[in-house]
């Protein structure tokens, strides 16, 4: 059976759209979800989910075996670990629409990079 890891940041602001794509996941799938998060955040998410959920809770560190790595925007290092493993990564944005429209729009544009240095100096 198919396993996805999320790795939400360690902020409550994260853990609600996290815990809402777990139980999508869980509902649409019947895959196994495992959120990671730290021991101290554990109790917090687990109030998150309802009594008769399947969705798993780890603490860090782990050791499971995963298909499919989904980790916070902050986490790049969770892109290496996939890479690591030869499984799949996907990033999840819980903020704003707009402005992860904004920074990705700044970011490849970057006026910086079309340029010599010398031009800039």
């Amino acid at each position: 059976m198919a396993h996805f890891i999320l790795f939400p940041l360690m902020a409550h602001g994260h853990f609600i759209p996290f815990v809402a794509l777990a139980r999508l996941l869980e509902q649409r799938t019947g895959h196994t979800i495992t959120i990671v998060n730290t021991p101290l955040n554990i109790p917090t998410l687990q109030s998150m989910l309802p009594p008769q959920s399947t969705i798993r809770l780890a603490s860090l560190p782990f050791n499971v075996l995963l298909i499919c790595i989904i980790s916070d925007f902050f986490f790049g290092w969770t892109v290496e670990i996939a890479h690591m493993h030869g499984i799949f990564h996907l990033v999840f944005v819980t903020g704003a629409a707009h402005s992860s429209a904004i920074g990705f729009t700044n970011w490849i544009r970057l006026p910086h990079t079309k340029t010599d240095s010398e031009y800039l100096t």
